[in-house]
């Protein structure tokens, strides 16, 4: 044998043939299991909470250029967009 564990050479068999290996179904940030196909970035897929504190804090970078501004806009946008999903 090749000295990889049978589960491991399964999951790199499904790769490599096509079909999405098991971490793809998780979110790259938490870990938590995703619904549908989660949120596409340049390097990670994310979940909605994690997608939605990157987005925050790449407008707080944008809007402010400094760490603090980003932090503080990825916390506001989380909170609004929870309350938004719960509206609906």
């Amino acid at each position: 044998m090749s000295g990889i564990p049978a589960r491991q050479a399964e999951r790199t068999r499904r790769s490599a043939c096509g079909s999405v290996p098991d971490m793809a179904t998780r979110c790259d940030q938490c870990g938590k299991k995703l619904r549908g196909s989660g949120h596409q970035t340049y390097t990670r897929t994310l979940c909605a909470s994690c997608n939605d504190a990157y987005m925050g804090a790449a407008a707080g970078l944008i809007a402010g250029g400094d760490v603090e501004t980003g932090i503080a806009t990825a916390g506001w946008y989380q909170r609004i967009r929870k309350l938004t999903r719960r509206e609906r």
